[in-house]
């Protein structure tokens, strides 16, 4: 599994991803939440690299697309994932590589959480201020929030809240 950890009781994870093995690796599970406490699984078998988007998770992005996903097993962390529009053109591209692998131990844990911790708490901030940059600088569109698609796949459906329906942008 890889994912964003809980620090100091604060967590929020885009994304958690699982390797799936019987012995061998045979599919991966992507675990996708949005900033609307929502979130989907996407169940990808190894041979494929193409699913159908289902979830909406940006406000720059309407729902529609495939997502092309390629990845490599751990220990090296290779993810790449495309959304690619109805026209077949590439939209947005989002990856994550590893740059070493190391096994720690408590001490290396205890570094990290000191060094690196505190990083969890910049992510909301960091999302708002892209957010504003695509909409008030590069003048992107904004897709209200659907409904989820009542999928197996969706899970943690929410109404919609009175935020949900104000145009912040």
């Amino acid at each position: 599994m890889l994912t964003m950890p809980r620090f100091m009781g604060y967590s929020f994870n885009p994304l958690t991803v699982y390797y799936i093995y019987d012995p061998e690796w045979i599919a991966t599970v992507l675990e996708v939440h949005n900033t609307f406490g929502e979130k989907h699984i996407y169940v990808v078998p190894r041979s494929l690299n193409t699913i159908p988007r289902r979830f909406h998770v940006s406000p720059f992005n309407d729902r529609e697309g495939n997502y092309h996903f390629q990845v490599s097993a751990p220990p090296e962390i290779n993810l790449k994932l495309t959304l690619v529009t109805p026209e077949n053109k590439p939209k947005l591209v989002a990856t994550l590589q590893s740059v070493s692998f190391h096994t720690i131990n408590t001490f290396g844990v205890l570094w990290l959480c000191v060094t690196c911790g505190w990083w969890i708490f910049l992510t909301m901030p960091r999302i708002l201020w892209e957010a504003w940059k695509l909409h008030y600088q590069k003048r992107l569109p904004v897709y209200m929030r659907p409904e989820p698609l009542p999928d197996k796949g969706t899970i943690g459906r929410q109404r919609s809240s009175t935020v949900d329906l104000y145009d912040l942008f």
